[in-house]
């Protein structure tokens, strides 16, 4: 098999689901009551004919904030969501899952390209259960809104009805043999608006995420909910994570399967993304942050020992 074809494969895997899609992104699990909202993820709105989304992330020094947010002000919007008691900010707080083996950390197989997380943000009474498949820059996100006093349904020894909301998604968790590891909270800056590429107006969307911290946990529950406080600790130092999600053109996507030696993970980017890039100056790519906090738990630098891909994030195609 060339590598060409073997990279329409693993694309063709990663990005077509295995369990049917009508399940997750309707209406009503949006934070808002618009049909369509410019401030979320361009990975959420896949299904809107604009190309498949695309993620780049980078790691920024903490002193950097108060720069790279007075550009970002200049050239996009701030996002509406933003509490103003945190100077526009929010809070993400997310429940990571992974195998007894930790075969989502490891990259073991199916798990490599997905990652299966429960997200809230702030103080907010509703969970998104999410499901995150990444090959390299190309992503999409599916997700369900459940009441968050509902997550210890996801539990496998609860008996949920059948017409619970989230339990598609309890099916597919146990079906892969997933339960909770970790607890990942951070405070999150983000800005959207839209860049031209081939003459069209393609949505953009800039999260700096910072203040990282998690903790481990084996139940479908946020610390802050229950009755043992989560010893969590702190993540990356003094670094913040910068991400910069847009979405793709289909047709640069198209060239980049069929070309020979083609890489799927590494597609050309929109000019005018470069040069935002290269306006805010980054230049250290590729961070995970479940890979960063089960290293971090573990005590390790570096997964070398386990059977984990060596390579960055970014170059093995980690979401």
């Amino acid at each position: 098999m060339t590598r060409n074809r073997g990279n329409r494969l693993a694309f063709a895997e990663a990005i077509m689901p295995d369990d049917a899609p009508s399940q997750f992104n309707r209406a009503e699990n949006r934070r808002t009551d618009a049909p369509i909202d410019p401030s979320e993820s361009p990975a959420l709105r896949r299904e809107r004919s604009l190309g498949t989304a695309r993620e780049v992330k980078f790691r920024v020094a903490e002193e950097r904030l108060s720069a790279i947010t007075a550009l970002l002000d200049a050239r996009l919007t701030r996002d509406p969501h933003g509490d103003p008691q945190l100077d526009g900010d929010y809070l993400v707080t997310s429940l990571y899952a992974d195998t007894e083996d930790l075969e989502v950390y490891r990259r073991v197989g199916w798990h490599r390209f997905r990652k299966f997380r429960v997200r809230r943000y702030g103080e907010s009474e509703l969970a998104y259960l999410e499901r995150k498949t990444r090959l390299g820059e190309l992503v999409r996100k599916e997700r369900r809104a459940v009441a968050l006093n509902e997550l210890p349904l996801l539990h496998d020894l609860e008996r949920p009805t059948a017409s619970w909301s989230g339990l598609d998604y309890r099916h597919q968790l146990l079906r892969r043999g997933l339960r909770p590891v970790c607890e990942i909270q951070y405070r999150r800056r983000a800005f959207y608006g839209s860049v031209l590429a081939a003459g069209a107006a393609l949505p953009i969307r800039v999260t700096i995420d910072r203040e990282l911290r998690g903790a481990t946990t084996d139940v479908w529950g946020f610390g802050a909910s229950e009755r043992t406080p989560r010893q969590f600790i702190r993540l990356l130092g003094g670094t913040m994570v910068l991400e910069i999600k847009f979405a793709g053109d289909a047709s640069v996507q198209s060239t980049a399967e069929t070309a020979e030696g083609g890489d799927v993970r590494r597609l050309p980017v929109p000019a005018a993304v470069k040069e935002l890039i290269e306006a805010l100056r980054l230049g250290d790519r590729g961070v995970s942050k479940y890979r960063q906090c089960v290293r971090t738990l573990r005590g390790e630098t570096l997964a070398a020992d386990d059977g984990a891909d060596p390579r960055t994030d970014e170059e093995a195609g980690d979401a």
